[in-house]
């Protein structure tokens, strides 16, 4: 189901223009470190509608598969890669600041034509950077779902008290 009126309405329309947005967020001592990523650079919101710049260090379109086995009852959303370029950008490179980045939350949005803050891009994806190898060109970045923790239930829920107060049939 997509709740961003604006992308539905905007996909709907003869020419669409759509974009990947990758938000990383990572607290530190109290402190929220944001970062924003595309194929262009831009000038956005994060999810707090606080103005963010959005680099142009995003390599390739990021894709998402899920899979649902009614059956079995599994859900399985695919472990992601992205690859960003470590190239010198105003200065500095992306792998000087590796510590934003490993255990990061990160998000993933499509941007429309007309989605002009980051609450109306459809959000694709949500999860946690595990991984990072990088070179001097390149930072490939993997990346766990984290529908998993939210999904995931220990069973049993409840524990039934051994007394004696339960009835004995």
């Amino acid at each position: 189901m997509i709740e961003s009126l604006t992308f539905r309405n905007d996909t709907n329309k003869n020419l669409t223009f759509i974009v990947p947005l990758i938000y990383v967020e990572k607290t530190i001592n109290d402190n929220v470190n944001k970062m924003g990523f595309g194929v262009q650079q831009l000038n956005f919101t994060d999810i707090n509608g606080d103005p963010l710049f959005y680099q142009p260090l995003l390599l390739n379109m990021p894709s998402v598969t899920e899979k649902i086995d009614i059956e079995n009852k599994k859900y399985t959303i695919s472990n992601l890669r992205l690859k960003l370029s470590n190239a010198k950008y105003n200065g500095k490179r992306l792998s000087d600041n590796f510590n934003l980045l490993i255990n990061a939350n990160i998000s993933i949005y499509y941007k429309t034509q007309n989605a002009n803050i980051l609450e109306a891009c459809l959000k694709v994806y949500q999860g946690k950077i595990t991984r990072i190898q990088h070179n001097e060109k390149n930072i490939n970045l993997s990346i766990e779902d984290s529908t998993q923790e939210k999904l995931h239930k220990n069973i049993p829920i409840n524990k039934i008290p051994d007394t004696e107060d339960i009835a004995k049939d």
